[in-house]
């Protein structure tokens, strides 16, 4: 069983390093040392108030600062795509009460993923609408590490100490 399990986490490590080959402006990026491995993981049922985020996500100015409202949706719609795992590259506030979460499945597909705020089952996945992604990418931990490619990482986790996933901010002028 864990020699099944570390194939998975080496996998997943793999995926993430391949899904991150570009940075958020769709240019190629270069390696960096990734960080050590966490092994805690959180259900989706994880409530705003236990979450955890980095001090660069609480005063930034982009959507991670509301990762803990919208965490169910985020994690609902990664786990509704067709290839999973997926991670998000951004999440966008809609009308009535819903986020649009632009994700990449381990295929590289790109989704559109229309969502309550409270999460659930997602009202649609469609192909991605060309558009400009800004702010961070959220992997969740079933990736086994944040990507380090031309990244900078941080772990979002509960309060009691579960890793949740990691918000992953492009490295500006690197190549």
């Amino acid at each position: 069983m864990f020699k099944n399990m570390a194939v998975l986490i080496a996998f997943g490590a793999a995926l993430a390093l391949a899904a991150c080959d570009e940075d958020s402006n769709g240019q190629a990026a270069s390696q960096a040392p990734a960080p050590p491995l966490q092994t805690a993981a959180a259900q989706p049922q994880t409530t705003a108030d236990e979450i955890m985020l980095p001090e660069r996500a609480k005063t930034g100015e982009d959507w991670s600062k509301s990762l803990p409202e919208i965490y169910r949706a985020v994690s609902d719609c990664l786990a509704a795509d067709a290839a999973p795992p997926a991670y998000a590259l951004s999440v966008a506030p809609e009308n009535r009460n819903m986020v649009l979460v632009a994700m990449v499945g381990k295929d590289g597909a790109r989704s559109d993923c229309r969502i309550s705020t409270l999460g659930g089952k997602p009202d649609s996945i469609a192909p991605m609408a060309e558009r400009q992604i800004n702010g961070p990418r959220f992997f969740p931990a079933s990736f086994g590490e944040a990507p380090s490619h031309c990244t900078e990482s941080a772990q979002v986790t509960t309060k009691a100490g579960a890793l949740l996933g990691w918000l992953v901010w492009a490295k500006p002028d690197c190549a």
